[in-house]
Formats: structure tokens, sequence, C-alpha cells
């Protein structure tokens, strides 16, 4: 036979597991890392220019990037597609700050490079330089071979810097069959 002060205390219970359901945001799915590391902010920039007698083209898009502190979702720290380890929001001051102590207060911004090979047969090239204000990078991988009318590229390229402008010259080098050629490519506004 069941009591009397266990069946009054039944609805109360109840009501205390539906309140505590009830108080509690449903569960959103994490966002991948992949998905935070590709999302940009801001207009993004371009530029491109021709080598070697028109032969190739070079093609280089820039896009600002949010912050990385932290899983806006999580709250978790995250790591950068190009860091291994994880970014704090001091880590990021201390990297913007100049030497007259000053912050800087622009988003990080990733450059992509891709070579197209308007001749009519496969051509191998060499990346020799990649250098601008937003830094001197160290492309990989530096080498390529190029079908005809096709597209190939470095891996993305992520500056810490910030982009403060909407014109940036950035000094591309490259060799092809020993010859080596070096433009400077404005990256402009692009919507």
């Amino acid at each position: 036979m069941v009591s009397l002060h266990r069946l009054t205390a039944l609805p109360f219970v109840a009501a205390l597991v539906l309140a505590g359901a009830c108080t509690n945001p449903p569960e959103r799915p994490a966002r991948t890392l992949a998905e935070l590391s590709s999302a940009r902010i801001g207009p993004s920039l371009r530029g491109t220019t021709m080598f070697f007698n028109d032969r190739v083209s070079a093609v280089i898009t820039l896009d600002r990037l949010p912050e990385p502190a932290a899983d806006p979702v999580s709250g978790h720290p995250v790591t950068g597609p190009y860091r291994s380890e994880v970014v704090s929001p001091e880590e990021i001051l201390a990297a913007r700050r100049n030497q007259t102590g000053s912050v800087h207060h622009h988003p990080p911004a990733r450059l992509r490079l891709h070579l197209v090979n308007h001749g009519d047969t496969s051509i191998s090239v060499r990346i020799t330089a990649f250098n601008s204000v937003l830094g001197n990078f160290a492309v990989r991988p530096e080498h390529f071979t190029i079908a005809p009318g096709e597209t190939a590229g470095p891996d993305p390229m992520t500056s810490r810097l910030g982009v403060a402008g909407t014109e940036i010259p950035v000094t591309v080098g490259l060799v092809l069959d020993g010859v080596s050629e070096t433009r400077t490519i404005i990256l402009r506004t692009h919507p």
C-alpha cells in the first residue's frame, strides 16, 4: 500500500523536474573548426596580373576573418586553421601591439594565390616570393605543374597583422622554364 505522503510529494517532484527541463535552452550542435575558419567579415580584396607573356595569370584574394579566440557557441578556445596551439584573447592583443604600445584593432586576414595556365602545354612553375605589408610568406607548396586551362595554388596564408586599407600591394615572384619574373599586384576592394 502506498503512503499518503508519497502520493502528495509526487506532484511536487514532477513539477520540479519539468521546471528544470524548461529552463535549460536546447543544445545547439557545436560548429566545426572548418565552419569557424571559413567565415569572413568585411569586403574581400582581389588583384590579378599576367606573367610570362600572358601564359600565366596570378589571382590573389584576401578575406578578413573573425577573431579566432573562442567559439561563439561553446565559448571554448579554438585553434586557428594554420596554427596548432590555442589562441587566447591576450595573445591576439599582444601580437597586435606595436612598439609604442598601442593596440591595432583589425581582424586577421586570409590570402589565397591562384595561378592559371593560359598556354597550350603543361607548365612547371615555382613561387619564389609572396611579400606584402601583411607579411613575407613562405608559400607551401611552392612548386606546381599546371595543365593547359587549369588552376593551381598554394595553401591559404593567414596574416595576423590585420588589414587597414582598401588597397594592398603584394609582390609575387615566379620562375617558369628557368626564367624569373616579379610583379606587384594591387589588391582592391571586391564585392
